[in-house]
Parts: structure tokens; sequence; C-alpha cells
């Protein structure tokens, strides 16, 4: 397991949430709602990607908190250690051009059926800024120490470094997916361009 910088894992943490930030404020919640539940050749539209991602973050950010909050609150400076098995999902989510796609966990599949769109735009942007408050209180903490069960079973658990990062780069992935849809639903409705 190769060691990180803590400072510069978190500035790179930080970038990440930056970045989806910038995407969700500026271009998906100015969206018109046809739009945004625009769906390509049977792909997820904007607001079902936000959905998944939603639903992996209500699972997530409250064990991360609780973790982080059980830990003692010094001026850590260890270094970044992500387990086996956190950098196994981090590399398996990184988004790559013409990469595997993976079936969702059932419990984790967008449920867009009667929601409201701009109301999921909404709490992804709360929960990415969530994220941001557990950045800044993470640079006190061992983000090496605890143990946070996946969304896949309790049995295969992750440190808080996993586990945040594993967040962000399938944020990222799903980011990236929303953007397509967004060209594809534009490419169609050239006169509907938003900015």
């Amino acid at each position: 397991m190769n060691l990180q910088n803590k400072e510069n894992w978190i500035e790179k943490m930080e970038t990440l949430v930056e970045e989806q930030l910038e995407t969700s404020t500026k271009i998906f919640q100015n969206l018109a709602e046809e739009a945004l539940i625009f769906s390509d050749s049977g792909n997820w539209s904007i607001t079902a990607c936000l959905d998944h991602l939603n639903s992996y973050a209500a699972f997530y950010l409250p064990r991360i908190k609780k973790v982080l909050e059980s830990s003692k609150s010094e001026k850590d400076t260890s270094s970044i250690r992500l387990s086996w098995i956190g950098s196994y999902f981090i590399n398996m989510m990184k988004p790559v051009e013409n990469g595997k796609k993976f079936k969702a966990i059932k419990k984790h599949y967008p449920n867009v059926q009667n929601a409201a769109p701009y109301q999921i735009v909404a709490e992804f942007i709360d929960y990415l800024e969530e994220i941001q408050e557990i950045l800044l209180k993470a640079r006190g903490k061992d983000l090496n120490k605890g143990s946070i069960s996946s969304s896949i079973s309790s049995l295969v658990l992750l440190r808080p470094c996993d586990a945040i990062e594993f967040l962000l780069v399938h944020n990222q992935r799903h980011v990236i997916q929303a953007k397509y849809q967004l060209k594809a639903y534009q490419d169609l409705h050239p006169k509907k361009k938003e900015n």
C-alpha cells in the first residue's frame, strides 16, 4: 500500500468536491426539468445519476462522521494509507474512456419515478457541502483508523480515507455520465441549449 501525504490527499479530495459542486450549481441546478429527466438510449438521466449518488452519500456520510467524531481530536499528520480493498474499489470506479460498466447494487438503484428532479439536485449539492465539512475536520484526524462497513456487506470494511475517496471518485464517474446525457439532450434540442 503506497503512502500519500495527508495534506496533498485532502487537497486532491477538496478539488474533486469543488469540481462536482461547480458542475451541480452552475449547470445541473439551472437546467429545465425536461433536461434533467431526459434519458437517451436507456441510459440514466441526470436525475437518475444524482439519485444513485445520493443513496451512496446517505449510506456512507453518517458512518464516516461517526468514526471521525469518535477518534481523538488532535493534530494528526499521518500519511494516508488506503487499504487494499479500498484501493480496489476506488480503482474500479475511476472514470476511464470506454471503461467497464457496473450494474448498480439494488439498494442504490435510482428511484426517480415520482421524484422531484430539482430536489434530487439540491440534495446532491447538500451532500457535497457535507463532504467539504468532513474534509475540514479530517485534517486533525487519523483517516487510517476506524472501520466503516461497505454498502456491499457489513463484512467488507473500509477506512475513513477509503470511503471518502471512493465516494468522490464514484461521484466523478456519474457526473461525467450525467454530462453525456446533457450533451445528448442538447444535440436533440439545439434551440434549448443551456449555459
